[in-house]
């Protein structure tokens, strides 16, 4: 969890409380700073305050969201406003929390931050296991028509347009419709 407050006694005092439920905390002294911490090192929850020294914290969780698999970001503040919410929440933020909290309300967000992200990484990674997996080769045929199926499926495969494959049964047609998805440029 990497972890910005304007208030270095609330900071330290929830620094142990999260470190005591079984997170690993990291502090950080400014917007620069939890930017720079962010792009370094892979954290799963970053907990923002608002109210920063050099970037604010909307300004970090925008260039934090930039990156390939940010952080969840949960937004913290002593001024809450219903702009500053609603920003927020447009830019990705995973919550938005207004002082005062209690630091369970906090445990609890952070472990269900973590806890999508993780989700999301697992999704990421078995995707592409599966993808890896399903890649079908090109089908190999010694009959012309067939032939030319899998040419017309090839040049259909760099348009953006619909493909119907048809045909009697077994002659190949879910074969063709795979390799065609797999080859074309929408297959993500």
């Amino acid at each position: 969890v990497l972890f910005r407050s304007d208030d270095d006694i609330v900071a330290g005092m929830l620094q142990r409380y999260l470190e005591g439920r079984g997170h690993r905390v990291e502090r950080c002294a400014n917007g620069r700073d939890a930017l720079r911490t962010v792009r370094d090192f892979a954290f799963d929850v970053a907990l923002i305050d608002i109210e920063m020294p050099e970037i604010d914290g909307l300004e970090v969780l925008r260039q934090a969201r930039k990156d390939p698999f940010p952080p969840e970001c949960i937004i913290i503040t002593g001024h809450s406003t219903i702009d500053s919410a609603v920003t927020a929440m447009r830019l990705g933020a995973y919550d938005y929390l207004a002082k005062p909290y209690r630091l369970e309300e906090i445990d609890i967000l952070v472990r269900r931050a973590a806890e999508r992200r993780r989700t999301a990484a697992d999704n990421q990674r078995m995707r592409r296991r599966l993808y890896r997996l399903e890649a079908p080769q090109a089908p190999v045929s010694g009959a012309q028509s067939m032939q030319a199926a899998i040419q017309a499926a090839e040049r259909a495969a760099l348009s953006l347009g619909s493909v119907m494959v048809v045909g009697e049964q077994g002659t190949g047609k879910s074969t063709v419709a795979r390799y065609l998805h797999h080859v074309s440029l929408r297959s993500d």
